[in-house]
């Protein structure tokens, strides 16, 4: 399940680095009314998944709620950053 779990972890992180670009070369996703805000939400849930699947496999066993605080912390910063991303490439329409 190890590979699971990294698996997840790097599609998380591709997803946001797409969204992230849209949402920077189009004013937030609105030119081509593409939503980019559910990068902030299903990105922080799959890395969840994945330091669970990778931790297991170290044997490393953590409380759930500590995996829920990472879900609600990374989808804090990552609504974050894709807020500011719409702000530094606001492209006028």
């Amino acid at each position: 399940m190890n590979i699971v779990g990294y698996i997840c972890i790097a599609a998380a992180l591709v997803w946001l680095i797409v969204k992230m670009r849209v949402s920077y070369n189009s004013a937030g996703g609105t030119a081509g009314m593409m939503p980019v805000y559910d990068a902030a939400y299903y990105p922080p849930v799959l890395i969840a998944f994945g330091l669970y699947w990778v931790l297991r496999s170290f044997e490393i066993h953590w409380s759930i709620w500590v995996f829920v605080g990472i879900w609600l912390g990374l989808a804090a910063l990552f609504a974050g950053a894709i807020r500011l991303m719409e702000e530094l490439g606001d492209k006028e329409l």
